[in-house]
């Protein structure tokens, strides 16, 4: 399946699917996504009905990875598949996402302002190694221009998750990072599963372990 543009894709899939888009929609264009290693971060109700739906092809073999394409004209744009049930936030914050999305400007479904900002916050913060500086200068600015520290900010939002009863959970996509220090530092509630938590760091301790042996044969390879 092929779409000539991504005003058309959105226009199709609007009438089709329950889905927002997750975050930084604010910069997309189709020329960004070419030219960078952007992706469109989607949160739908299905993931195999979105998938059917709009053709998206795997880029990974394993089934639970989230990350697929699309194809716009002749470019492939990527998408980030995330759905209801999958971990990627406890389940009752992803059905708080859709049940409140709107409809914005440019003709796409994302987020409510309050579920955008906290749900941006804790992939901020839970989701990646450490708090980049565009994300702690684009919370600031959204959460009203009061500048925080990371432990300030993990404060906030711990009394978000506390007051909605909305918990870590462990993605299925095991790809998916999770920042075990500031979950402990925060006093974050956890889904705790010891097999998920076990493979999953199995699976990223496997992950560093590869890219470090691609990096010495490559090395090898330019030096031969």
């Amino acid at each position: 399946m092929t779409w000539n543009n991504l005003d058309e894709f959105f226009d199709y899939i609007n009438n089709k699917l329950e889905y927002v888009i997750l975050r930084n929609w604010e910069e997309y264009s189709f020329t960004n996504l070419l030219n960078s290693e952007d992706d469109i971060d989607i949160l739908c109700r299905n993931k195999t009905n979105f998938i059917n739906t709009v053709g998206a092809v795997p880029l990974h073999h394993a089934h639970k990875r989230g990350n697929y394409y699309i194809n716009i004209g002749s470019h492939k744009i990527r998408i980030d598949i995330r759905y209801v049930g999958d971990g990627y936030y406890c389940r009752e914050w992803e059905e708080k996402i859709l049940k409140n999305r709107i409809l914005d400007v440019k003709g796409f479904y994302i987020p409510n302002p309050d579920d955008y900002m906290f749900s941006l916050l804790y992939h901020a913060l839970v989701q990646k190694p450490k708090l980049s500086f565009f994300y702690y200068k684009k919370l600031n600015i959204m959460f009203g221009g009061i500048k925080r520290n990371e432990a300030e900010l993990l404060h906030v939002l711990k009394v978000y998750m506390d007051n909605n009863h909305f918990y870590v959970d462990y993605p299925l996509d095991i790809a998916v990072f999770l920042n075990m220090t500031n979950i402990c530092n925060g006093k974050l509630k956890i889904n705790r599963n010891l097999k998920k938590e076990l493979f999953s760091e199995i699976f990223r301790v496997y992950n560093r372990i590869s890219r470090l042996f691609a990096k010495i044969i490559r090395y090898g390879n330019d030096h031969i």
